[in-house]
């Protein structure tokens, strides 16, 4: 089996906004475990592969698959991804199959929004597919499982990793991201949305499934971690709404 990367090096600015400078004094409780496609049973919100078998599109791909559950919370459906589209607009925006930083993907993300859904017509004419934006992302602390865990269980939550070798053969075999033997191997910069957790770990989506990836793996693995805001900020955000635009008038 053939896996593609395509997490490029990790880029820091000194402008990003972090999580903990944001976050609310007065957090809700955590669950022992939680999974996003476990609260809409209705829908099938199965992971899906969109191209990154052949592809190095991952960081594209993470990106969609949380936009999709911001609508799915936000609308009540599932939105559809057209492959062919998504293949499409990952070339042109990292100009070839070479990967993307995430940093950069994210601000892309955040000015230009992502397709998704039916093409669109107006009085006949194409008008193309919708684009769906974010409002805005802020660094995680990859060590602190609260603060991974809050953002994929309020906000949305795409993680980076730099994986050791192993990682194919464990995937494979569907056994879980366990081993840390092995340093992060640079050459295997790899993104993936972080989907929920569990006692053992956290659930990510990559490659078509959740793969589960011990809280000590992603401690040494993970080289960065984003904490998505979507545009329509839900009632129960674990975020300072006053704070976050106050950082955002400064930067944007």
């Amino acid at each position: 089996m053939e896996l593609k990367l395509g997490k490029l090096e990790a880029v820091y600015d000194p402008q990003t906004i972090t999580l903990k400078s944001i976050l609310k004094k007065l957090l809700p409780p955590l669950p022992d475990e939680w999974e996003f496609s476990k609260q809409y049973p209705q829908f099938d919100l199965a992971p899906q592969v969109w191209g990154n078998m052949e592809l190095g599109n991952c960081v594209y791909v993470a990106s969609m698959a949380q936009q999709r559950d911001f609508e799915v919370v936000e609308q009540g459906k599932v939105v559809e991804v057209d492959e062919d589209v998504l293949k499409k607009d990952y070339l042109g925006e990292a100009g070839g199959d070479y990967g993307l930083v995430m940093l950069s993907h994210l601000k892309k993300w955040q000015k230009e929004g992502l397709p998704m859904g039916p093409r669109r017509k107006l009085l006949c004419l194409p008008i193309g597919i919708k684009r769906y934006h974010i409002h805005a992302y802020v660094s995680i602390d990859c060590q602190s499982q609260k603060q991974l865990k809050y953002a994929t269980f309020l906000l949305g939550c795409n993680i980076g990793a730099l994986m050791p070798d192993s990682f194919l053969g464990k995937f494979t075999q569907g056994k879980p991201w366990d081993d840390t033997y092995l340093p992060p191997n640079p050459n295997n910069g790899h993104a993936m949305q972080m989907r929920g957790w569990i006692n053992d770990g956290a659930l990510l989506w990559t490659w078509g499934k959740l793969q589960l990836a011990t809280w000590n793996w992603m401690a040494k693995y993970c080289d960065e971690g984003w904490a998505i805001v979507d545009e329509k900020d839900k009632p129960d955000s674990i975020i300072d709404p006053e704070k976050l635009e106050g950082f955002l008038r400064e930067i944007i």
